[in-house]
């Protein structure tokens, strides 16, 4: 054991708990790009400093398949996406503390997530939880994180919109009924 890995698979033998549970605990963020998704934070993406960046990595085989099965329906998927991302452009334009990206034309995205900005996030995000809804940041920028931050630049652009940067769910399961509710939850304010 050691020689090719830092990972034990087989029985535990004289090895020790103590070694797996490292092991485990290792495995565990290196499976997810090194973010430990079983912090209690309000948003893992973004709040977790990534010590060590890891991979993602998930069921392959079922995952292809599933994906392979999926393509049957990707038109349909994608325009739910994109009826979805059009009526929010269109009930949230001119909302107070609420600013929608700007759409190129010619530039489709399928919005596998519905980003905009908000003032206020913090007590936005706690005020779409108590509507019951999940909202997140989804992305943070890389190299605010441990084992990349040598390569820190100066992003001035990033760090306007970043304190302001939300996700609202845009989904192909987000029903019209629904995509109301989130409408109406935002338009009360904040």
């Amino acid at each position: 054991m050691g020689i090719l890995s830092d990972f034990l698979l087989g029985p535990v033998g004289e090895v020790g708990y103590g070694a797996m549970a490292e092991s485990y605990e290792r495995a565990n963020l290196l499976r997810w790009y090194g973010i430990d998704r079983e912090s209690n934070k309000k948003d893992f993406r973004c709040e977790e400093d990534i010590k060590e960046w890891g991979f993602k990595f998930h069921m392959n085989d079922i995952a292809a398949t599933i994906g392979i099965e999926n393509f049957k329906h990707l038109d349909t998927i994608v325009k739910k996406h994109r009826d979805n991302a059009e009526f929010y452009d269109k009930e949230l334009k001119g909302v107070e503390k609420v600013t929608l990206l700007e759409r190129k034309h010619g530039h489709d995205s399928s919005f596998w997530i519905y980003s905009m900005l908000v003032d206020h996030k913090l007590e936005f995000m706690e005020h779409m939880k108590k509507c019951g809804i999940m909202v997140s940041q989804v992305h943070e920028r890389n190299d605010i994180h441990s084992c990349v931050k040598e390569f820190q630049t100066h992003l001035p652009s990033l760090d306007k919109i970043t304190p302001k940067l939300i996700s609202i769910p845009v989904g192909w399961w987000v029903t019209k009924k629904e995509r109301q509710y989130i409408v109406d939850c935002i338009k009360k304010g904040w």
